[in-house]
């Protein structure tokens, strides 16, 4: 019986150390955590970055600002996506299948052609650069202008893209037509394959400079790129809204000795207007803080300013990019017209 006894208190104090200990480390699981400084850093983000095809720029520099992303968001995943460019990153992005992407006004009414409302789902975060017109033939083909792509084999940019899009009002400026010239739908990588070959007379592309594409193609093939007049730039812009007159400088790419005047359209990047204020916040403080860092994987980035964050065009930036901007005190120096 003193054995059953002893036992007994001797179970029932293991008992009660043990849900004392329970208690204790309960207390410890539960008891309030520090509240996270932003509300990004308490979700686990996976964010996708819309880009275009991944021989352009555009593809690097999302995969620069994807890394830098997720060096400066605690808890961010991002993902980064090719697509036939800026028409396809709008409505990507209007549809929120994607969620940071870059596009530009006049892709984006040429996208939404059938649904023009849809541009009322995208929100401006910060324009980064302008792209630029690259119409590039081979140096020994006596291709010296618009006109001569009369009857020339001439990629246009993959059909339904922003490319194609721009391609096909450009040629307009010049009095030709997809009966004139014969359009090759390809992507940039077959483009510049196809005309290091032979098989093709010239490139269409709206790009940024430097393009890692054709940097490469030439430094294998003697290249020229044509050039555009103010007026004709301004034609243009009559078709697509957007353009200004912009220059690719010289020595951009093996062989170019000279300016190139071109057509130029200023590049944001864009998110759907549903997009969390906070989280908006953090990738526009992001992107101008950083863009030192996106630079290293490729130049263009050093477009990156502040000055040319608020440039803007008939969209209204996100909530969370103007909190910004008023934060650091340069929403009052933003360009004219620029929408809230």
């Amino acid at each position: 019986m003193k054995k059953l006894l002893r036992f007994v208190g001797l179970s029932t104090l293991i008992l009660a150390m043990a849900v004392s200990f329970g208690c204790s480390g309960q207390k410890q699981t539960t008891a309030p955590k520090e509240t996270p400084k932003t509300e990004t850093a308490q979700q686990n983000l996976k964010l996708k970055i819309c880009t275009g095809n991944t021989g352009s720029a555009i593809y690097a520099l999302g995969g620069g600002l994807a890394q830098t992303i997720e060096k400066y968001i605690p808890g961010s995943k991002v993902t980064v996506v090719g697509s036939a460019g800026y028409g396809e990153n709008a409505v990507l992005l209007a549809t929120k299948q994607a969620d940071i992407g870059t596009t530009s006004f006049s892709s984006a009414n040429i996208a939404f052609k059938s649904k023009p409302e849809m541009i009322k789902e995208l929100r401006y975060l910060v324009t980064t650069h302008q792209t630029l017109q690259h119409t590039v033939v081979a140096a020994n083909s006596g291709i010296k202008s618009y006109a001569d792509l009369k009857g020339k084999k001439v990629s246009v940019g993959e059909a339904g893209s922003g490319t194609e899009a721009v391609s096909r009002d450009l040629l307009k400026v010049y009095g030709l037509d997809y009966t004139q010239v014969k359009p090759q739908y390809l992507s940039f990588n077959e483009s510049v394959e196809a005309l290091q070959n032979g098989t093709l007379d010239a490139i269409m592309l709206t790009t940024m400079y430097p393009n890692p594409g054709i940097l490469s193609l030439a430094t294998q093939k003697e290249i020229r790129l044509l050039s555009m007049t103010a007026d004709e730039v301004k034609k243009l812009a009559g078709f697509i809204p957007g353009f200004v007159y912009g220059k690719i400088p010289s020595g951009t790419y093996k062989g170019q000795t000279e300016v190139i005047y071109t057509g130029a359209s200023p590049a944001p990047y864009v998110v759907n207007k549903d997009m969390p204020v906070d989280l908006a916040y953090q990738i526009t403080k992001t992107i101008v803080e950083h863009s030192d860092e996106v630079a290293k994987v490729h130049p263009a980035a050093k477009q990156w300013t502040l000055e040319n964050a608020l440039l803007g065009t008939d969209v209204p930036y996100h909530a969370g990019s103007v909190k910004y901007y008023k934060e650091i005190k340069a929403w009052d120096k933003r360009a004219e017209g620029v929408l809230e």
